[in-house]
Order: structure tokens, then C-alpha cells, then sequence
């Protein structure tokens, strides 16, 4: 149940973060500074998901 659950989370999750990198490239605003700001966001939703996978692990 916790698992399916923490699999849910990472799901919508990656899928929010694609549809933020459509978004950016159809305004064709695509630059350096843009770029790198979706790799923080990219970087710190990745590892907000590791750590509830791992607490939803722990918990099931």
C-alpha cells in the first residue's frame, strides 16, 4: 500500500517536471540560465522522491 503510493508520488511528480520542460521549450526561452534552473528543480524533486520512497519503504 505504501509503496504503491510512494510509486504514485514519483510518478506525478516526473510528470510535472516533463511537462515543465515542454512548457519551456515550446516558448523557445531555452537558455543557459533557464536550463540550469530546471536541473536544481530536476535535482531536488529527485531526491524529495528518494527520501519519501525511502520513509514509505521503512513505513510498509
Amino acid at each position: 500500500m505504501a509503496f504503491a503510493f510512494a510509486f504514485v508520488i514519483i510518478v506525478l511528480s516526473s510528470s510535472s517536471m516533463y511537462g515543465n520542460v515542454e512548457v519551456v521549450a515550446e516558448t523557445g526561452i531555452i537558455n543557459l540560465v533557464n536550463s540550469e534552473v530546471v536541473m536544481i528543480i530536476t535535482t531536488i524533486q529527485r531526491r524529495i522522491d528518494f527520501v519519501l520512497f525511502m520513509i514509505f519503504t521503512v513505513l510498509s
